[in-house]
């Protein structure tokens, strides 16, 4: 199924797959002296398909498709070898490809001096008019259309007693369109980094540095249509060191600093954080083993940016000004029994912030506990309590506990998690977070060949002392399987605060307070899928999704659905592949003004195996 007008329609695709299916007649041989090919395979296809909905008159067509692999080697397999497997008109009606459109590229590899002391590595590939999503927690995301290209190269210096040196270079691009908007998300990223490592007189040294610069172009439909432009560029530089101590102890101490700037649309940001590390271990007794450590930060709101940076986000707390952070830590293990373990820990928290000094002690201990018996099971658990004092006084108490249970009872496999944590400190002195989650997951065997799982999970977790940060996501499954036949369906729901980004929404970190812009959502999403094989060889598959999602930016509200109907028919007989599929897709966003996208899609064709060698 293809979009009318498409600008990623390229005829030449179908000669570059024709040839290169062709070369094995003359693959089989060696090329020159020093060319060879190890192997050579694929599958073509050839069949009739249809499209219809709102691509205007419904779109009728005989199809090609195929996919190949084609690998070798020059001279020997250690010195240059190469890996292409490109594929056209490939998507979930014709083949195993979970694409809407008719998706067709390539990938390509090489490798070069591999065993020796300067390996390398070239990758690129590209995708025309392939379905991506645009994420939403917890819901899969929304259904796009688009293309990507990526080019990377990696060089490595692996000489003995030299320090070793590992280089990456990648070049990234693409752009993507939501069905249901008129909106196009486009980015281009390039990403530099250089590893180095040495040990010199007991000491294990490492040292990195990291370049990333990227533009982007991200349609905020969630707010009136309009278009966020960006362009960022980071450097992180990083130097650390290791060595033993006596007691069989061990030293480490580093040094990261990390700088970012960030041109929008309206605004500009830029920020850097210089942090310093150093903490010692040492087990003076079998059973005990003590850690004290320090870790110091000349800017909390630049580490807070770079987390979501780092989720694709964009900086946020840059003009808050520099917070400085110092803090000083100790914790001790005891090992009571061997399954059975205490500890307690004292942390010291001072932070200046706006001409303001904040400080904080907090106290804590734990106890641990795992038990393992075969036809018992397992159990363990961890339980904590901790109490926080400031300049002003005692702040109060939180909790922490954790528990992993797993057992066979009457013929099921059970198991079962929950964990909690209430008042544990963040980055920031004045930020406390809450968390707890649970969940199951049981599974019985009916018979020889039949089974039946269940399972569900939530997760609830958020800032205390911010309203608004909270998040949550809840989900349920169940699957059933006989013989050659199997049942499933699933439901989950979720919200809270995230981010836009170009590959979608992403949550707002836990440690991180709410940037000044961020999207609300809350949604669901349910699923059902059915698959039988009545006879040997032949199977039909069919699923169905759907999801429904209430988004708000800039109090600017919006009501997004999405469904999806699937089923596919595969028949092989020998080397032969007989194929049937339709497709129905309905994607709207009511905030981008747009008609909602519906398209519907079948394909029936045959497809042969081809192995030349």
């Amino acid at each position: 199924m293809r979009r009318s007008g498409s600008r990623f329609r390229h005829p030449r695709w179908v000669a570059l797959v024709v040839l290169l299916c062709a070369l094995p007649l003359a693959a089989q041989i060696q090329v020159g002296d020093n060319f060879n090919f190890n192997q050579l395979g694929g599958n073509l296809g050839f069949g009739y398909s249809g499209a219809f909905g709102d691509l205007g008159q419904p779109q009728r067509s005989l199809l090609f498709s195929g996919d190949a692999t084609l690998s070798g080697y020059y001279y020997n397999p250690a010195f240059i070898s190469f890996d292409i497997q490109p594929y056209y008109n490939r998507s979930q009606t014709n083949s195993g490809f979970q694409s809407i459109s008719n998706s067709s590229g390539f990938t390509a590899t090489s490798n070069f001096f591999s065993g020796s002391h300067f390996p390398g590595a070239i990758t690129y590939n590209r995708t025309f008019d392939g379905t991506g999503t645009y994420g939403v927690p917890g819901l899969g995301g929304y259904e796009t259309h688009g293309g990507t290209q990526r080019f990377s190269i990696t060089w490595s210096v692996l000489r003995a007693h030299w320090p070793t040196l590992t280089a990456v270079y990648s070049v990234s691009s693409g752009s993507s369109e939501v069905y249901g908007t008129s909106a196009t998300t486009s980015s281009d990223t390039r990403n530099f980094t250089l590893r180095s490592g040495y040990t010199l007189k007991g000491f294990r040294l490492d040292g990195s540095f990291v370049h990333v610069g990227s533009h982007a172009e991200i349609p905020e439909f969630f707010n009136e249509g309009k278009t966020l432009s960006s362009d960022s560029g980071s450097n992180s530089y990083g130097v650390n060191a290791t060595h033993r101590l006596p007691l069989r102890g061990t030293f480490f101490a580093g040094w990261n600093r990390y700088d970012y700037s960030t041109d929008l649309s309206s605004a500009n940001y830029r920020a850097s954080t210089n942090t310093l590390t150093a903490a010692a271990t040492l087990n003076p007794l079998s059973r005990l083993s003590v850690t004290v450590g320090s870790d110091y930060s000349s800017n909390v709101f630049a580490f807070l940016d770079q987390q979501l940076i780092a989720q694709g986000g964009l900086p946020a707390f840059a003009t808050e000004g520099p917070a400085r952070s110092l803090r000083l830590y100790s914790n001790a293990n005891y090992m009571v029994l061997r399954n059975l373990s205490v500890q307690g820990y004292v942390n010291h928290y001072r932070q200046t912030f706006a001409g303001q000094s904040y400080a904080a002690t907090q106290y804590g201990g734990g106890v641990n506990f795992n038990y393992v018996k075969n036809f018992l099971g397992s159990l363990s658990f961890s339980l904590g309590a901790a109490d926080t004092a400031n300049q002003k006084g005692n702040t109060g108490a939180g909790f922490v506990g954790t528990v992993n249970f797993s057992r066979k009872l009457r013929g099921w496999d059970v198991m079962a998690d929950a964990s909690y944590s209430q008042n544990v400190q963040t980055l920031l002195v004045i930020y406390t977070t809450s968390y707890y989650g649970y969940g199951t997951t049981l599974r019985r065997r009916v018979s020889a060949r039949s089974y039946w799982s269940n399972g569900f999970r939530v997760n609830h977790s958020g800032l205390t002392r911010q309203a608004g940060s909270d998040s949550h996501s809840e989900s349920v499954f169940t699957s059933f399987t006989y013989r050659g036949y199997a049942l499933n369906a699933n439901y989950s729901q979720s919200g809270g605060a995230t981010v836009l980004t170009p590959s979608g929404l992403t949550p707002v970190p836990t440690s991180v307070p709410l940037p000044a812009e961020f999207v609300l959502f809350n949604g669901k999403s349910f699923g059902i899928g059915a698959s039988a094989q009545p006879i040997r060889r032949f199977t039909l598959t069919t699923n169905y999704s759907r999801a429904s999602s209430e988004t708000s930016a800039a109090g600017r509200p919006s009501s997004n659905h999405t469904d999806m109907f699937n089923t596919v028919m595969r028949w092989q007989l020998r080397k032969m592949m007989f194929n049937a599929g339709f497709t129905r897709f309905n994607q709207s966003i009511s905030a981008a003004g747009a008609k909602p996208s519906v398209v519907n899609a079948y394909y029936i064709g045959i497809s042969r195996w081809f192995s030349f060698f």
